[in-house]
C-alpha cells in the first residue's frame, strides 16, 4: 500500500501537483529540443565546427538542467524528497554544476560570435575544446565550495528539490554569494553584452540582420534575475516572509533556460536549417516514409540502402542551403 504523504507547509495539493507538472513539461522540452542540437552536431558533418563545438557544451548543461528538473518533478509528486540528506547535496552540486555551465558556455558563445562576426576570425578546434572545458570545471570549482563548507546546499521551500540555503544569511553565505553572483553572473553578462552590442552595431552598418542580437542576455535575465534577486535579498534581510510558493517560483524560473536557449542559439540560419533537414530525415527514413524504395527490395538490407543513399541526397541538399547561407556574410 502507498503511504500518502502530507501536503509541504504553504503549499496545496494543485500547486504542487502544478509545480512538478511544470517541471515535467519544462524537463521533457528541453530534452527533445537540446537533444536535437546534440544529434545533430554527431550526425551531421558540417555542423562538427569549433564554434558548434561550445553550443554542443550549452546543449550537453542545459540536459543536465533537464536531469535536475526531471528528478524535482518526480519528487513533487510524491510529496517528498526520497533520496535522503546525500542525495539532496548531490542534487544540488549537479543543479549548480549545469546551470553554471549553461551560463558561461553561452558567454563563450557570444565572445566567438563576436570574432566571428566583427573580426571575421575563425575559432580554433584547441581555443574551443579549451574553452569548453575551462567552463566545466570553473562551474565545478564553484558547485562543489557549498560541499566543503563554503555555502550550502539544502531543501528548496517545496523540500522536493535543493539548492544553494539562502535562509540562513550569515557571512558565509554572503561572502560565497558575492563571489558567485561576480564571477558567473555580472562577468558572463558583461562578455554578453559588450559582444552582442558589437555584433548588434556591426549588423546596423550592413542592414543584415542574421539573429537577435538582444535575445541572449534577456534570457539570461529573465531566467536567472528573480534567483538572483532573491538570494541578494537574502543577504542583507530575512527572505522567509515571501510565501514559500513565491520563492520556488523565482528559484524554478531559471529552469526555462534549458529550452529556450535552444532557439537562441539555433537562430544562425545555418544551424537550424540542418537541424530541421536532419530531423526530416530522421523521422521519415527510419519509419521507411521517405524510402520509396519497392519492386523487390523486401530485404531489410537492401530497404537500409535505398534509404542510406537517399539520406545522402538528403545530406547533399542540406549541404546547399549551408553554404547558400555562408554566402550571405558580409
Amino acid at each position: 500500500m502507498v503511504t500518502a504523504h502530507p501536503l509541504p507547509e504553504g503549499f496545496t495539493e494543485i500547486e504542487v501537483f502544478a509545480i512538478g507538472t511544470a517541471l515535467l513539461v519544462e524537463a521533457l522540452l528541453g530534452f527533445c529540443l537540446n537533444g536535437l542540437t546534440i544529434i545533430s552536431f554527431r550526425k551531421i558533418k558540417e555542423l562538427r565546427t569549433p564554434s558548434n563545438l561550445l553550443v554542443l557544451s550549452i546543449a550537453l548543461a542545459d540536459c543536465g538542467i533537464c536531469i535536475n528538473a526531471f528528478i524535482a518533478a518526480f519528487s513533487s509528486f510524491l510529496r517528498y524528497w526520497p533520496y535522503g540528506s546525500d542525495g539532496c547535496q548531490i542534487h544540488g552540486f549537479h543543479g549548480f554544476l549545469t546551470a553554471l555551465a549553461s551560463i558561461s558556455s553561452s558567454a563563450a558563445v557570444a565572445w566567438d560570435r563576436y570574432h566571428h562576426y566583427c573580426t571575421r576570425s575563425r575559432l580554433q578546434w584547441s581555443t574551443a575544446a579549451s574553452m569548453m572545458l575551462f567552463a566545466w570545471l570553473f562551474a565545478a570549482f564553484w558547485s562543489v565550495m557549498p560541499l566543503l563548507g563554503w555555502g550550502e546546499y539544502d531543501y528548496e521551500p517545496l523540500r522536493t528539490c535543493c539548492t544553494l540555503d539562502y535562509s540562513k544569511g550569515d557571512r558565509n553565505y554572503v561572502t560565497f554569494l558575492f563571489a558567485l553572483s561576480t564571477f558567473n553572473f555580472m562577468i558572463p553578462g558583461f562578455i554578453m553584452l559588450t559582444a552582442y552590442q558589437s555584433i548588434h552595431q556591426k549588423f546596423r552598418k550592413t542592414g543584415h540582420f542574421k539573429f537577435n542580437t538582444g535575445l541572449p542576455l534577456k534570457t539570461l535575465v529573465i531566467c536567472w534575475g528573480p534567483y538572483c534577486l532573491l538570494c541578494s535579498y537574502a543577504a542583507v534581510e530575512n527572505v522567509m516572509f515571501i510565501p514559500p510558493k513565491y520563492r520556488m517560483v523565482m528559484e524554478k524560473k531559471l529552469t526555462g533556460k534549458s529550452f529556450q536557449a535552444r532557439w537562441l542559439y539555433c537562430d544562425q540560419g545555418a544551424l537550424l536549417e540542418l537541424q530541421s533537414c536532419h530531423l526530416h530525415w530522421f523521422l521519415t527514413s527510419q519509419a521507411g516514409l521517405s524510402c520509396h524504395c519497392h519492386g523487390g527490395r523486401n530485404t531489410d538490407v537492401e530497404l537500409a540502402n535505398c534509404c542510406l543513399q537517399q539520406s545522402k541526397i538528403m545530406a547533399q541538399s542540406c549541404l546547399a542551403k549551408l553554404q547558400a547561407v555562408e554566402k550571405t556574410d558580409p
